[in-house]
């Protein structure tokens, strides 16, 4: 679905803002600080919620590899052997080209943290490096045996996208005529299992496929008004807190339990706004956010090495940490990363595409 496409490229974009704020202005994101100002605490803070996007990406997983599960002639040990390959090379690419900016700007995101003190800059290799054969492995296995990254400490979501496309892959071979049974599983595991949101997510997104097979798909009227509380939900409660009524509601629904279940269930909305919603999906089928869509997963796995080493020090040296300053910077960093993604996708992600392509092919055209 092109809508569905639009919404991952809406959703990279996201979290290209959270990360940019979390370096240079951490005080406005909730996630960093609990004093941020009070516009943060509106529909505005969907903007920059990186949080909620990542649960986005991981609902459209579940979707989108329960559909790929549902066709004739899957193979499980061939489908996971290509789940790991369309991850770890493009994961492995990404490291090495942080590998290379942090060698051309060892001391960036140090000499940053001195005018910019927050966190998150914290989460990435600082001088002196560890040696180039240390960020192959971390790209090919260490993300995926440890569940985070030191030189792009965006792949941590890459242990999670590749235990929980396995999950799937496993259950819908052992189902593989009665798709129903396997609707029940997952709804078993949601209810029985404390599991992380990254999983959970997978498992909203697999049920939201087979409820659409199913003939399920909400109406307009309610998709609005599903969107609208999704929205009020999904914003911090600071100053808002009695408005919301934050007493009443269960700990695991507040927004700032980072492993609590608002955002999966926020997120699963919005997948089925995006397919059901007939403005909204619209939208998110324009050209423009098809292609939005194509290079979002490389705008995801470039855009933190060009933050923490190119823009960090554009940042100290033209003294562009507020005001329009940093406004221009913004602007400037996000031309240079989807210039940067446009030029992986080409040189990486697609022909990483295409060889899992040409291996599905013939090992069916074989009948493996």
């Amino acid at each position: 679905m092109a809508s569905l496409d639009g919404l991952r490229g809406v959703a990279a974009l996201v979290v290209v803002a959270f990360h940019f704020l979390s370096a240079f202005a951490p005080g406005v994101v909730p996630h960093w600080s609990a004093q941020y100002p009070g516009w943060v605490a509106s529909p505005v803070s969907l903007l920059f919620n990186g949080e909620l996007a990542v649960s986005v990406f991981f609902v459209l997983s579940g979707f989108v590899l329960a559909a790929s599960s549902l066709r004739p002639r899957r193979h499980l040990a061939r489908d996971g052997v290509l789940r790991f390959v369309r991850l770890a090379l493009p994961a492995t690419a990404s490291v090495v080209l942080a590998w290379c900016l942090l060698s051309a700007w060892p001391t960036a995101a140090m000499t940053l943290a001195v005018r910019s003190p927050g966190p998150w800059l914290g989460y990435t290799a600082q001088a002196p490096l560890p040696p180039f054969g240390a960020a192959v492995y971390e790209g090919l296995v260490g993300v995926f045996t440890r569940g985070h990254a030191r030189f792009n400490n965006v792949l941590w979501t890459m242990r999670y996208e590749l235990l929980g496309s396995l999950a799937l892959f496993a259950l819908f071979h052992l189902v593989r005529v009665r798709r129903w049974p396997v609707a029940w599983a997952l709804c078993a595991v949601l209810a029985c299992a404390p599991i992380h949101k990254a999983y959970l997510c997978f498992c909203l997104g697999a049920l939201l496929l087979l409820a659409g097979e199913r003939g399920w798909a909400p109406g307009a009227r309610l998709s609005v008004l599903a969107v609208l509380v999704a929205v009020v939900l999904a914003t911090p409660w600071s100053g808002l807190a009695p408005l919301m009524l934050q007493s009443a509601w269960p700990p695991a629904l507040r927004p700032e339990l980072q492993n609590g279940l608002l955002y999966p269930l926020v997120a699963v909305v919005l997948v089925a706004a995006a397919m059901h919603l007939p403005g909204w999906r619209r939208a998110l089928s324009t050209p423009m956010a098809a292609w939005l869509g194509r290079q979002s997963f490389p705008i995801y796995l470039v855009h933190v090495p060009l933050l923490y080493t190119a823009a960090a020090t554009a940042a100290v040296r033209f003294d562009a940490l507020d005001g329009g300053r940093l406004v221009l910077l913004f602007v400037a960093y996000l031309a240079g990363t989807v210039a940067l993604a446009v030029a992986f996708e080409r040189a990486v992600d697609a022909p990483v595409l295409r060889l899992c392509a040409r291996v599905k092919a013939r090992s069916s055209g074989n009948g493996q």
